[in-house]
């Protein structure tokens, strides 16, 4: 009832800038997901077609959070530099918390979302603006991550009295219909949009805002390309998106169907989903010299692109263990090599650390976090096979796990 009713009110605010010709102005505050394709010019452009002006500015930066937005200070600064009726809210795809399980990236807690969230709002509600947040979309490897976006989003949707634009639930509803649609949402990385995703994601915009259905608006649309801080010289216009008739209905279907769907309040009250399940290590069993020493060649998805593994294992003179490991990948991570400690033999199979290790967080910027690799296996065949995981924070923050398998060499 509740949602029902802000909604009830932003509709008649909204009505009434129509009636008197004036134009409805957006503030976008996001990362990639926001300016890729420009999609401030796409919703513009489409808002345009339907009867709606609309006048946007943007602040993005690829990667950044909203606490990063927060702590840069731009984000302030363009709030209160504006009459806006909006401010809409895009945080990073993980919300700056991430668990990778068996190298496909999940959110892990909302929780520094949500900081940031209260404090853009804060000063969001000072200017008279109305907040709303660009509801996000799972990466494509990992679907099942979209029950903690949605729950992020409409939970502090919900508390702040702001509007959620639920892009992420419309996404999924279009990815069922997309292949006889020949449409694909994502390009190559499988997270950022391509054009006809941004070109959803502006469908769900306009039937959210307006409360309008964009069944029959144009699926070509030609506007300006986004150029950082437009700055002089700037290319002028270009082909945003070029969708056939049909393309462009299935998607704008998808996005009046979610936002009904979302109306009903079939999402309201979302429980935090479970944790995705982590990789488990079998049984252990005792090990003798013979079945641990020597070398080793076989694979860890543990990253976000799998590695081959070659493990060098052998005694030394104080009568315990050595040991080398060599990670070579295929994707653009950097290959490791570590000399290994607390290399332990026991009853439960083998165990081996590289304290020294740094995982990069992609959240405003390379950040390089000190991490320990740690690796349990037991036998299995001709080798071994176990579970790797990557402690941060002082090891108190799991920040990926996964499989390994290796085969002994001859």
């Amino acid at each position: 009832m509740l949602r029902n009713l802000t909604r009830i009110v932003c509709l008649l605010a909204l009505a009434t800038l129509i009636q008197a010709a004036q134009p409805v102005r957006i503030l976008f505050i996001g990362n990639s997901f926001t300016f890729v394709n420009n999609l401030p010019e796409i919703f513009t452009k489409l808002a345009a077609a339907g009867g709606v002006e609309v006048q946007t500015q943007l602040v993005g930066v690829g990667g950044s959070t909203l606490n990063g937005h927060i702590g840069r200070g731009d984000a302030q600064k363009a709030i209160h530099s504006g009459h806006w009726d909006y401010v809409i809210l895009q945080d990073e795809s993980s919300m700056g918390s991430i668990l990778i399980v068996n190298g496909v990236r999940h959110p892990a807690d909302p929780s520094d979302m949500w900081h940031g969230a209260r404090e853009l709002n804060k000063e969001i509600k000072s200017v008279g603006a109305k907040t709303a947040f660009f509801h996000t979309w799972a990466w494509r490897a990992a679907p099942e991550a979209q029950a903690m976006l949605d729950y992020a989003y409409m939970t502090i949707a919900k508390e702040l009295g702001a509007i959620d634009i639920p892009v992420g639930p419309a996404w999924q509803d279009a990815m069922r219909g997309a292949p006889s649609l020949g449409v694909n949402l994502y390009v190559a990385d499988g997270a950022h949009p391509s054009p006809a995703g941004s070109y959803l994601a502006a469908c769900e915009f306009y039937a959210t805002l307006f409360g309008k259905s964009p069944l029959g608006l144009p699926g070509k649309l030609v506007g300006l390309p986004y150029v950082a801080g437009r700055a002089a010289g700037a290319p002028g216009p270009v082909t945003l998106v070029d969708l056939t008739p049909e393309k462009a209905a299935g998607l704008q279907r998808a996005a009046w169907h979610t936002h009904e769907t979302v109306l009903s309040g079939a999402y309201m009250n979302l429980k935090r989903p479970d944790p995705p399940e982590l990789p488990a290590l079998p049984a252990g069993q005792k090990m003798g010299d013979a079945e641990v020493a020597g070398d080793y060649s076989g694979t860890l998805t543990l990253f976000d692109a799998p590695a081959r593994m070659d493990l060098h294992l052998a005694r030394n003179a104080q009568g315990g263990w050595d040991g080398k490991l060599k990670l070579t990948f295929t994707g653009n991570q950097r290959d490791m090599e570590a000399t290994l400690t607390k290399v332990e033999v026991g009853e439960g199979g083998i165990q081996f650390e590289d304290p020294k290790e740094s995982v990069p967080r992609l959240y405003d910027g390379q950040v390089m976090l000190p991490a320990t690799l740690t690796f349990r296996g037991v036998p299995a065949g001709r080798g071994l096979r176990g579970v790797a995981e990557i402690h941060v924070n002082g090891g108190k923050q799991l920040y990926a796990a996964g499989s390994w398998t290796e085969t002994r060499k001859q």
